[in-house]
């Protein structure tokens, strides 16, 4: 490149999980063909397509497992020294330490270098070792940052509170693309055609890739005690490994009595035309969220959204009667019935509540431009 790149974004990797999809959406409004480029230790993933075609190149350093090879740290050296950005942005903990490491080799004047910390931090040992090494280090280095961005306030504290510098510290939420994410009489119908569901039904989703952090299990034995009081339930489940190869998530299903009256999608690449065919949407996670994309596309899609009290999920959707603590089936149980129990008009006043805020407090517009007041003028313009 004949001139120093203006942004470089260092990512684990490039699939469809909510760090990559933020970053996606953050390219949209960067005008990115202005010297910016990504850098995913892994591969390319199912994104890196969809950001070259914004005209934002994309490198790959080809890291296998959680430990880079010592090649990968020759090319990432190799990268940094050819590209000289001006601001480096981490995103993850890989990524981040990853971007701190690429500064380095950046001729003349030190670039600026920030991090993206996407989760909360409820309990460090739910993490993988490799990982838990990695965390413990950027607690170390962090000071040497320029800011760290966190997406919730959650995690902020948690992460300070094990030693992250708490003067480097930015907030930036998670924003939503209301304009695609929207209610939407046409795509309801037809996803529940789709389904070959029929109006009397109780449409209940939970979108997530199937990980034990997610919460499957436990929201299934809870869904097990609604179907009893409301029998016209229907649960819609889709995400990454959630389809019938999956044999944990089947024989649950089976032991519940739950079967018959589940839609195991798998991953979907149009969310935006499952969300308006539910009549509630589920976040019951059990760890590890920190500003949940699923429920920002929920609120703004104008459903009812029931959340696990994990990360900011409870100050996203503003409503203490929809949160409910991690782990408890009875109690998530118990509020899914009284959501799903009422009326079709309380559900849609309720929607239209959460989609009013979705636009008000998180919308990809104010994502955006916080992200852009942060590179174009640094910490000090009120991102804190």
């Amino acid at each position: 490149m004949s001139a120093p790149l203006r942004q470089l974004h260092v990512i684990t990797s490039l699939g469809l999980g909510g760090a990559e999809r933020a970053l996606s959406r953050l390219l949209t409004g960067l005008n990115p063909r202005a010297g910016t480029a990504v850098l995913s230790l892994r591969d390319r993933g199912a994104i890196g397509a969809d950001i070259e075609a914004l005209g934002v190149p994309v490198y790959t350093l080809g890291v296998e497992g959680s430990v880079p090879s010592p090649l990968a740290f020759l090319r990432l050296r190799g990268l940094a020294r050819d590209l000289q950005p001006r601001l480096l942005q981490g995103w993850m903990y890989h990524g981040n330490l990853a971007a701190s490491l690429a500064a380095g080799r950046v001729r003349g004047e030190p670039p600026r270098v920030y991090w993206n910390v996407r989760q909360s931090l409820a309990d460090l040992a739910t993490e993988k070792p490799v990982t838990q090494l990695v965390i413990r280090a950027g607690a170390r280095l962090a000071r040497m940052t320029d800011g760290i961005v966190y997406n919730s306030r959650v995690s902020a504290r948690q992460h300070e509170a094990i030693g992250y510098d708490a003067s480097r510290t930015i907030l930036i939420p998670n924003g939503v693309d209301t304009n695609r994410f929207r209610p939407d009489t046409e795509r309801r119908l037809a996803f529940r055609r789709s389904l070959g569901v029929h109006d009397g039904h109780l449409l209940l989703g939970h979108v997530a890739r199937y990980h034990p952090m997610k919460g499957h299990l436990n929201f299934i034995s809870a869904v097990a005690r609604v179907a009893s009081r409301l029998p016209q339930i229907h649960l819609v489940l889709a995400g990454a490994n959630v389809d019938s190869s999956n044999t944990e998530l089947c024989r649950a299903l089976d032991t519940a009595g739950l079967s018959r009256r589940t839609s195991v999608l798998g991953a979907v690449t149009a969310p935006e035309d499952l969300y308006p065919g539910l009549d509630a949407l589920c976040m019951p996670s059990l760890w590890g969220e920190a500003c949940p994309n699923v429920v920002l596309e929920g609120m703004a899609s104008a459903v009812p959204c029931v959340v696990a009290d994990v990360g900011d999920a409870a100050e996203m959707v503003g409503r203490p009667e929809l949160v409910v603590a991690p782990g408890d089936a009875e109690g998530l149980a118990k509020v899914l019935v009284s959501v799903l129990g009422g009326s079709a008009l309380e559900r849609h006043e309720l929607g239209n509540i959460l989609r009013a805020r979705a636009e008000s407090e998180y919308s990809l517009a104010k994502m955006i431009a916080r992200y852009r007041a942060l590179y174009e003028g640094g910490p000090a313009t009120g991102c804190r």
